[in-house]
């Protein structure tokens, strides 16, 4: 969405280059070059783009601009953030009238999350457009971007595939030491299909050009045709978030309410210590350390304190796709019942790309282990489960059903467990349609 939303951008000002004819690199005059050097940054061609910008000099006119600005777009494509920011604002601190670089640069804050600081750009684009449409073109950018009150606003729904109490099993019994035991049916009854729906308003107030501070509420509810099924959730978080030279780092603090079968259900409290640096140009680290508690109203003796570490090593390849790969490692002890408390290892890798035609995608697979802290019942070993999990996500940016922006997801889940009641094999299909107020 940030590079349809960039590229709207370059458009609306006219500034990409027409086709040039296939002359020799060398034999090209100044702006030719130019012209080669921005066709390589639009097709994602950022290697091919940099070496012609190290080998290039450009002294004719505001060639040289020109070359800084594109030299920019590479940084922001390999990731260098605050590289291409600091290049885009000496560019306008010396031609305060290049509208495209002001462009650039309201595109990389909105990528960055930074909304205010984008609409400060966007303002200015808008006051000197040179007729009512361009004007119009960036008040509705103002608009994606956020408003001015500080509030955001998105609403979501989602088909539901059916599901059970514990995510547990299709078997109708289970041996323990050799003799079959019936497992209850309240363990097996399935859900049916259901429908999940709800909203998510969030504030931020900045405290400076880096600094900002967030508030967000979100509700969301899952409804089934048995109300024994229907889960409802409030989660409410505040954060503080600063940026750096190079990433961006944050603390934020969490509650959350759940109700199951329109009762009340369980209770969280947490924190979480996240952040983001760029190691060099297209690769990113990222990753987050969290803990907090869980309280259960029908069973105290399931109280658990939670903690868990998440590391993500991202590598953009160009053309608009990113591999990464993630480890996590946690741990939820539950004092008065160690049997339901256990630590996970958990690994995982994914693509994501957008495809020149605008349809996203997001593909990964993961391997979890989950080892518990006591001896299960029937067996001389604690329970262990070996969890595997692949899914795909698709969704196309032009299409839109009533000014919602479907988005499909398929899952598949299998959990190989020495403890036969907790064994497991589903898929999950889901059409998620969301929209931005």
């Amino acid at each position: 969405m940030i590079r349809a939303f960039a590229f709207a951008l370059l458009m609306l000002l006219g500034v990409l280059p027409a086709a040039a004819q296939v002359v020799p690199y060398g034999q090209l005059n100044q702006s030719q070059k130019i012209a080669v050097i921005a066709r390589a940054v639009e097709a994602g061609d950022t290697g091919l783009a940099q070496k012609l910008l190290s080998g290039s000099r450009f002294t004719e006119g505001d060639l040289g601009y020109q070359a800084a600005f594109l030299q920019a777009r590479v940084f922001r494509a390999e990731g260098a953030f605050a590289e291409a920011e600091a290049l885009l604002r000496q560019i306008l601190k010396e031609r305060p009238e290049f509208r495209a670089v002001r462009a650039e640069l309201a595109g990389l804050l909105a990528e960055r999350g930074r909304g205010r600081a984008a609409r400060v750009e966007l303002r200015s684009l808008a006051a000197g457009a040179s007729n009512p449409d361009e004007r119009r073109a960036f008040e509705a950018l103002l608009d994606r971007v956020g408003s001015e009150s500080g509030l955001k606003f998105s609403g979501f729904a989602a088909l539901l595939s059916d599901t059970n109490i514990n995510s547990g099993t299709d078997a109708i019994s289970v041996n323990i030491l050799g003799i079959p035991f019936p497992v209850p049916a309240s363990q097996r009854r399935t859900s049916g299909e259901g429908l999940r729906f709800g909203g998510t308003v969030l504030w931020e107030h900045a405290l400076g050009r880096s600094r900002s501070l967030y508030g967000a509420g979100r509700i969301t509810a899952d409804e089934y045709r048995g109300t024994a099924f229907d889960r409802h959730v409030l989660d409410l978080r505040f954060s503080y978030m600063a940026a750096t030279e190079r990433g961006f780092w944050g603390i934020e603090a969490s509650a959350d309410r759940h109700w199951l079968a329109h009762q009340s259900a369980e209770t969280g409290l947490g924190w979480r210590l996240y952040g983001a640096r760029v190691l060099a140009p297209r690769w990113r680290l990222s990753g987050e350390v969290r803990g907090g508690q869980r309280w259960y109203d029908s069973n105290p003796g399931g109280d658990r304190d939670i903690a868990a570490l998440r590391m993500r090593l991202d590598h953009a390849l160009g053309r608009g796709f990113t591999v990464w790969g993630e480890l996590e490692l946690g741990r939820e002890e539950v004092k008065a019942q160690p049997i339901t408390g256990f630590d996970r290892r958990r690994v995982a890798l994914g693509l994501d790309g957008t495809l020149g035609n605008g349809l996203g995608f997001a593909v990964s697979a993961a391997r979890a282990l989950d080892e518990y802290h006591a001896l299960y019942p029937g067996l001389t070993t604690a329970r262990e489960d070996r969890r595997s999990e692949v899914s795909l996500s698709f969704w196309h940016e032009k299409l839109q059903v009533k000014g919602f922006m479907p988005r499909i997801s398929v899952s598949k889940v299998v959990n190989h467990s020495n403890a036969a009641l907790h064994r497991f094999d589903k898929v999950e299909t889901s059409m998620t349609l969301v929209k931005r107020f």
